[in-house]
């Protein structure tokens, strides 16, 4: 043949016009292959994966449940390659997913190991005829799935050969190479977006130590709970606490997800001031003084890679007053009363006899409260019946029980005492009779005689707590 007929086209295979047939395709008959760049949860309903192909096709990527069991979607171990039939988690099938039911997520790959994103927010029904959103804080198992484009890349070419015959199918990636790539995988959680709330919240009040307020605290998932106290009188609401304000002040505790976990405040800031470079405020908690409490919480979430995401709980909620401990709907606990678990002290200015029968006293308190004061003979009383102040003791099934006798009695007119209003304030108490050792009676003092004088106070805690302008939820009155 001459060369010219040899470099001819051969323009029509059953009547060459020459030997050389242009433009040939050489069959793809491999499958693409998928290639894993990255897999993480964006947020509380999207897995997000970063995949490559090493040629020109399309990816498609669905979320089924891990493990077995009968269910409203396909489990992991559903997908098989044997029944296509709808409700049989066909693999091809259930990938691919339903585009009428918004759960099918795919990427178009135009060049070979360029990244494409696909993100999964969506769970097929085995059914094929509905979806639902991926629920948060939940593991799913993903599965992909492969095709090239060979049946679209050869009829597209500029120039075709006279023998071309269009590929109808694009190679598929096979089951096998499906189970592989979803080991590659792995199970992936969707995140934890919500932040966490208080599922018990309660401080005893008053509480039980006078030098502390013991916090106890529930949550809805893992987390760390601060809390801080300011008097009640300050005059500072939530609105005035930062959420910064609330953790500097170092009173926290991790709660493990079960029970119950405490935290113990024995001051305003748990801090060293000689350790801060800030105005800190320690100043011990204070006895039969209210308190506002705040607490706010967050969780322990984490990201794909297990680095730290927290979620905090809101200003809006943290500053709410709690309203019920079983059921807190915020984190304010308003009027928490601290125990007032001391005694009055008494404190004589002076005591002299202001006439025959009569001798005048004049005391004070530390706080509000009320006094009483007798006399008593020093030695075995002149008056039948007496009690002398040998014989005052502490057994209140025995005559001379020292509180009712200093005590006294109003209908013997042998009662003595003053209402003490305001802490160091004067009052005078003046005492005029003895009271009888059997309690029947008594009779006025004798005029140029010496008595041992005896006094007794108890403070107001008991009406002072009941009476104030507010109380919190878990107030309970003083015995």
């Amino acid at each position: 043949m001459p060369p010219a007929y040899v470099h001819a086209d051969v323009v029509d295979p059953f009547a060459p016009s020459g030997g050389k047939t242009a433009n040939v395709w050489v069959l793809d008959s491999t499958p693409p292959t998928m290639l894993k760049v990255d897999v993480h949860s964006t947020d509380h309903e999207t897995l997000l994966l970063t995949l490559q192909l090493d040629e020109p096709g399309t990816l498609w990527c669905a979320a089924t449940q891990p493990g077995a069991g009968p269910a409203t979607y396909c489990h992991e171990d559903d997908v098989q390659d044997s029944d296509s039939t709808a409700g049989q988690c066909y693999f091809e099938t259930i990938i691919k997913g339903g585009p009428g039911d918004s759960a099918s997520f795919k990427a178009d790959v135009h060049e070979a190991y360029r990244d494409v994103f696909i993100a999964v927010n969506r769970i097929w029904e085995r059914d094929e005829v509905g979806s639902a959103a991926l629920d948060h804080e939940t593991m799913y198992q993903l599965f992909c799935f492969a095709e090239d484009d060979w049946h679209i890349q050869a009829p597209a070419a500029l120039a075709l050969s006279p023998n071309f015959v269009a590929p109808v199918m694009p190679n598929k990636v096979t089951f096998s190479d499906v189970l592989a790539f979803k080991d590659d995988i792995g199970n992936f959680t969707t995140l934890d977006d919500s932040p966490p709330s208080f599922t018990q919240l309660e401080i005893q009040d008053p509480t039980a130590f006078n030098t502390n307020i013991v916090v106890t605290f529930a949550l809805n998932e893992i987390g760390t709970t601060y809390c801080r106290a300011a008097r009640t009188d300050s005059g500072e609401t939530s609105d005035d606490f930062s959420i910064n304000r609330v953790t500097t002040a170092m009173w926290s505790a991790v709660y493990g997800g079960s029970g119950t976990a405490t935290i113990d405040i024995t001051n305003l800031e748990n801090v060293n001031p000689a350790l801060t470079n800030r105005d800190d405020e320690v100043a011990p908690i204070y006895e039969a003084t209210q308190y506002n409490v705040y607490c706010w919480a967050q969780d322990d979430a984490q990201d794909s890679y297990g680095v730290a995401r927290p979620q905090f709980m809101t200003h809006a909620y943290f500053g709410a007053d709690v309203s019920s401990k079983t059921s807190p709907q915020g984190g304010t606990t308003n009027a928490v009363w601290i125990v007032d678990s001391t005694p009055p002290t008494m404190i004589l200015t002076r005591v002299e006899a202001i006439d025959h029968v009569t001798i005048q006293l004049t005391l004070s308190l530390n706080e509000p409260g009320t006094l009483w004061c007798a006399a008593s003979e020093p030695s075995l009383p002149t008056v039948a019946g007496g009690c002398a102040a040998t014989e005052l003791q502490d057994n209140s099934s025995l005559p001379c029980f020292y509180e009712d006798f200093i005590k006294g009695s109003v209908g013997h007119s042998t009662a003595f005492t003053s209402d003490v209003h305001f802490a160091y304030e004067n009052v005078q108490i003046d005492v005029n009779r003895l009271w009888y050792k059997d309690e029947s009676g008594g009779e006025s003092l004798a005029h140029e005689t010496g008595y041992n004088m005896f006094c007794f106070a108890e403070d107001d805690w008991h009406i002072e707590a009941p009476t104030a302008a507010v109380t919190s939820i878990n107030f309970g009155a003083p015995g």
